[in-house]
């Protein structure tokens, strides 16, 4: 780990998609640790902890139900060129990335994506989105020679995020990702469980589902994902900004 002090917060049970494998306390562990920024004391003089944006881990999983179009789930491992009976990691320069997936069937299969951000310092949905491009370039450029008429395929997905920021508003996810089609719910992490009266923290536990191309579901993650965060290590130019412009494809308007 970083090394710097960290908080987990807890879950009221595992995350949606997550059920081979992962018990309560490994999610907590993997999805929720927090890196503790600093300290403020609110007016009745309890001492409140507060959370940077700045995640330890992130975890993304991504579920794929069977449908008559779409008959096995499991051919997603052809989509994602990520072997289901493995788990591949990869040091990137965002952290350790961990790709497996904890439930494969023909009626449902999981991925589940974990980033390790060891340095502690670059924004947790920002590294993601960036490790998504990384991880899976041809996904998202719609390449699959082995399986050429799955890259059209509309799946019913569901995406959730444990940890996603939303800077403290619960709407923001909606606001973005509603108007693509997708069904967006959030749920506020609270910043004490045992103490509501410090309100919640500046994440919630996003849940997306839709119907979309698996290539067309990972642009809207990486090209939104960093809005999300709201704050970058490094200046966004022209340059990125005609990547990402680029990656989004017919769907983000002028």
């Amino acid at each position: 780990m970083c090394g710097l002090p960290c908080v987990a917060l807890p879950l009221d049970g595992p995350p949606v998609g997550i059920n081979v494998g992962f018990s309560r306390s490994d999610c907590n562990k993997v999805a929720l640790i927090r890196r503790v920024e600093g300290s403020t004391r609110p007016k009745n003089g309890t001492h409140r902890t507060r959370l940077s944006r700045n995640v330890a881990a992130v975890l993304l999983t991504v579920t794929a139900n069977a449908t008559t179009d779409f008959p096995d789930a499991s051919d997603i491992g052809y989509l994602l060129h990520k072997h289901p009976d493995r788990v591949q990691t990869r040091n990137l320069p965002m952290g350790q990335t961990t790709v497996l997936y904890p439930e494969v069937s023909a009626e449902r299969t999981t991925l589940a994506v974990l980033l390790d951000a060891t340095d502690g310092k670059s924004p947790a949905a920002s590294g993601l989105a960036v490790a998504l491009s990384r991880l899976f370039k041809q996904t998202l450029a719609g390449v699959c020679t082995t399986r050429t008429e799955l890259v059209s395929a509309a799946i019913d997905l569901i995406v959730t995020m444990p940890a996603a920021p939303s800077r403290g508003a619960t709407d923001l996810a909606p606001r973005l990702f509603g108007p693509l089609g997708w069904n967006v719910e959030t749920t506020p992490i609270p910043l004490d469980s045992t103490q509501p009266n410090w309100g919640d923290s500046e994440y919630v536990d996003l849940v997306l589902t839709g119907t979309f191309t698996l290539s067309a579901a990972l642009r809207h993650l990486y090209v939104l994902l960093p809005v999300l965060d709201d704050t970058k290590h490094y200046w966004v130019g022209e340059d990125e900004a005609d990547k990402l412009v680029r990656a989004a494809g017919d769907w983000l308007g002028d």
